[in-house]
């Protein structure tokens, strides 16, 4: 009889990029493996293509214990179903941790991306207890999960901590969720790739890394776009600051590229709006594991909990 699996394998289903990885019994990344979500040929291509990455990585990295998924949308963790999603076209009720569990013949548990991150995060710190945390992924959207005294808050329905979609600014731009001047439109990958847009007066779509690099070299509306962005997500953090009064607020997702002058001016905004004594508490920074954190956090809940069915946090 062979010796059972000391591992587990957490993929990250975002809007733009689906990210798996292999992970030991203390977290450490063993293997990874990205490619594109390419959202719009809908949910049976995109299951494909978890299929693929998982096959993938058990081919390289070994067998798994467990699969944890992190998926950009609502989902029900007890079942592992997919309510729904803004970000990605025509998931409604999808039974994604039965599907994948099927088809790759180990546990399976699917997780909101967010709370995934979240929970990779507190994991990271070493589950501190009495941690008030709270983690923003920035990407495609935005997305959010809380930590109140050191567990995962998932409010009354589990749907908590949908921060990409609070109101920034009252009559800003319609938001995918059918609100307006939600954060998601402000200050997320595709906001600034859009006033970037505007700003050059082209109508291109430029990706984060090369609107960086532009920024770097002098460009003024690179420099605006971002500049723009980072003092949205501070307002926002500014609200979450003065709500949760937090310990951490932790950032992960793909604007995380845009580097140090981002993030330092995300945290000079949050520091100008937000109580001076609940921001003093407050460090501002990004995730321990980066862009990993959601697949990273995924693989660890399946590893705690066990898979969606099967109960658990």
């Amino acid at each position: 009889m062979s010796a059972p699996a000391k591992a587990w394998m957490g993929l990250d289903v975002g809007a733009t990029k689906l990210l798996g990885v292999v992970v030991s019994a203390d977290g450490a990344v063993q293997a990874r493996l990205t490619t594109a979500t390419d959202r719009d040929d809908g949910p049976a291509a995109v299951i494909d293509r978890c299929t693929a990455v998982a096959e993938a990585l058990r081919e390289s990295a070994g067998p798994v214990a467990g699969i944890g998924v992190g998926f950009a949308g609502l989902v029900d963790h007890a079942s592992g179903r997919v309510r729904s999603s803004i970000m990605l076209p025509s998931w409604s009720d999808v039974a994604l941790a039965d599907e994948l569990a099927g088809r790759l013949d180990v546990p399976c548990r699917v997780e909101n991306d967010a709370t995934a991150a979240g929970y990779g995060e507190l994991c990271a710190l070493g589950k501190p207890a009495g941690l008030h945390l709270v983690v923003l992924t920035v990407g495609t959207g935005i997305g959010g999960a809380i930590v109140i005294d050191g567990e995962l808050y998932r409010g009354a329905s589990g749907t908590s901590a949908e921060l990409g979609n609070m109101t920034i600014e009252r009559d800003g731009p319609e938001c995918w969720c059918g609100g307006r001047g939600c954060l998601n439109t402000l200050a997320s990958g595709s906001a600034i790739a859009a006033r970037a847009a505007e700003l050059y007066g082209d109508g291109k779509a430029r990706s984060v890394e090369e609107l960086a690099r532009l920024a770097d070299a002098g460009d003024v509306p690179a420099r605006e776009a971002i500049e723009g962005g980072a003092r949205a997500l501070g307002v926002g953090i500014a609200n979450v600051i003065n709500v949760f009064n937090p310990n951490r607020v932790a950032l992960s997702g793909g604007v995380t590229a845009l580097g140090a002058p981002w993030l330092d001016a995300v945290r000079a905004e949050a520091r100008r709006r937000a109580f001076a004594e609940s921001v003093a508490a407050a460090t501002i920074d990004l995730c321990r594991d980066g862009a990993d954190a959601g697949a990273v956090g995924a693989a660890c809940l399946a590893r705690d909990f066990g898979p969606s069915g099967g109960g658990g946090a």
